[in-house]
């Protein structure tokens, strides 16, 4: 039996589908009510930096759009062909697959390989039941272990469901209330992406500063006089703290900064191209 499990899982690892696939799970469960904030509150200027990809409620420096370019191949349809095509996927850490931590993919990819971790295949269904009309969200949380999760949350008129993409088999409903969501992302019929905040300790209303205001000197931060001072690498530098929620720099100092790359590019360009190779990637 130990020497047929390793065979099934040698060809599962090389022809990227199990020997026998699985039974279709179900992946779906209530949300549980009370402490939690399924619905959480739209947020309007913040970032999330993870290894290669930046959440962010500004649209130039978002890379969600790229998750939904180039076509899938998928052609079922509903919950249980999601989830019966998952069911046939490999769960795999990225530390395994990549050798970096917190590395997403591209949909295009996870379904061609069949393996990926918590947010690869959340990712994946987001953007498939996203396309197929349901109104769903990339949900970004903690389990009842404290660690990080990735899922979708799929919204009913008034109630919310879990669905638990990495699931190959049936969950148990009482599972719900390890679910802790965080921060969620919605694609809007337009084509942009809307981020809501589900933390108790964030769930304020955060105005969003106009965008004309930014162009004049009284919006000027400590960003400007760097790079007037011609220090970029030091601008670029506070502007790589920031988004990594360290420093002292406030949401104006990153507001300043994405006005700048958006209407005055050439002032934030960097000679040292291997400099910003390094910063960017």
């Amino acid at each position: 039996m130990r020497l047929f499990r390793k065979i099934s899982n040698l060809l599962h690892w090389v022809f990227h589908t199990p020997l026998w696939p699985r039974r279709t799970p179900v992946q779906v469960m209530p949300a549980l009510k009370g402490e939690r904030c399924w619905w959480g509150v739209e947020i309007h200027s913040h970032v999330m930096r993870l290894s290669n990809v930046e959440l962010s409620t500004r649209q130039a420096s978002n890379t969600l759009p790229w998750f939904f370019q180039r076509p899938l191949k998928f052609k079922g349809e509903g919950l249980r062909d999601v989830a019966k095509f998952l069911a046939n996927c490999r769960y795999v850490h990225d530390e395994l697959q990549f050798g970096r931590r917190d590395w997403w993919i591209h949909p295009a990819e996870f379904e061609a390989n069949r393996a990926g971790d918590c947010e690869d295949h959340a990712l994946w269904a987001w953007r498939v039941l996203d396309e197929q009309g349901f109104d769903v969200r990339l949900m970004l949380g903690r389990t009842s272990k404290d660690s990080g999760h990735a899922w979708v949350q799929l919204y009913r008129e008034t109630t919310s469901h879990i669905i638990e993409t990495t699931a190959k088999s049936h969950v148990d409903p009482k599972a719900a209330e390890r679910y802790v969501p965080e921060y969620s992302f919605k694609r809007t019929k337009d084509g942009g992406f809307v981020m809501y905040s589900h933390r108790p300790d964030m769930i304020e209303t955060v105005r969003e500063l106009p965008a004309q205001p930014l162009s004049e000197p009284a919006h000027w931060t400590e960003i400007d006089q760097l790079i007037f001072a011609g220090q970029k690498s030091e601008a670029h530098e506070a502007v790589r703290q920031a988004l990594e929620g360290k420093g002292s720099h406030t949401r104006v100092f990153l507001d300043r900064y994405f006005y700048l790359r958006e209407h005055e590019p050439e002032s934030f360009q960097i000679d040292d191209e291997a400099y910003w190779a390094d910063w960017v990637g």
